[in-house]
């Protein structure tokens, strides 16, 4: 993250990542119902292109990432969901 990007830019584009590794080691998972998983996965599919369009290194860079992981999972590296402080309210 460039240091000219004001914080709650900076703090919302770590968002942003956080969930769409959520969303995709979830879609791997069985964790949700699978036609569910399905809707999940259509969703993302139809986000990439979005990405792509809107052009800049992070939206592309998300882009690649909706469409590597489903064609090789092992090949992505994801990371793990931050971890809920104790005590932290819920």
């Amino acid at each position: 993250m460039p240091a000219d990007v004001p914080a709650g830019a900076a703090v919302q584009h770590t968002a942003d990542w956080a969930m769409l590794h959520h969303a995709l080691r979830t879609v791997d998972s069985d964790a949700l119902h699978a036609p569910v998983r399905s809707e999940l996965r259509a969703v993302l599919r139809e986000l990439a292109p979005v990405l792509r369009q809107k052009g800049g290194g992070h939206h592309e860079e998300a882009a690649e990432l909706i469409t590597a992981y489903p064609a090789a999972p092992d090949s992505v590296r994801l990371d793990l969901p931050p971890r809920v402080p104790p005590g932290a309210p819920n």
